[in-house]
């Protein structure tokens, strides 16, 4: 049984680790569930937001919210060999999970090798709930602005 057989409310009740004066933990984790609808919004959820239901404060919030961030990143690492992204639309695809938590606009970059297949992802900048402004200098990644200095100081 383990872990599989628990709710979504007792799991949160788990990270949560502690209730309130006359609520369980599961009770908060309920509620959470509730006023949230789904997992996938729960994890979506700004810390203010987490925030408003009683027995959340703001270590319990940050637990959440690192809890989810830790899960997102295991399910990239479980993906395997690194993706081919060799048209927009499996870009899309790949982001599209790690980006749904985002509230405001973010700028990154997708490396790739020759064969196109992931480097990595390199956050550039956030912006505004609806747009961003990005100066030049900021589009191209520190670390490739060195290596690239650093090639044609020698050329």
């Amino acid at each position: 049984m383990g872990a599989q057989a628990l709710s979504p409310a007792e799991l949160i009740a788990i990270l949560l680790r502690t209730g309130t004066k006359g609520r369980s933990a599961v009770e908060i984790g309920d509620e959470l569930m509730q006023k949230f609808g789904s997992l996938n919004v729960l994890a979506r959820a700004s810390l203010e937001d987490l925030g408003k239901v009683k027995g959340i404060g703001r270590d319990k919030a940050i637990a959440l919210k690192s809890a989810f961030t830790l899960a997102a990143r295991m399910a990239q690492e479980l993906q395997g060999e690194a993706p081919l992204l060799d048209t927009p639309e499996l870009v899309a695809d790949y982001l599209r999970d790690e980006n749904r938590a985002y509230e405001v606009e973010h700028l990154q970059a997708v490396l790739l090798n020759s064969r196109q297949k992931l480097i990595r992802v390199e956050h550039i900048s956030d912006g505004l709930v609806d747009s961003l402004l990005v100066h030049p200098r900021e589009s191209v990644p520190a670390r490739h602005r060195r290596q690239r200095n650093f090639r044609g100081a020698g050329a």
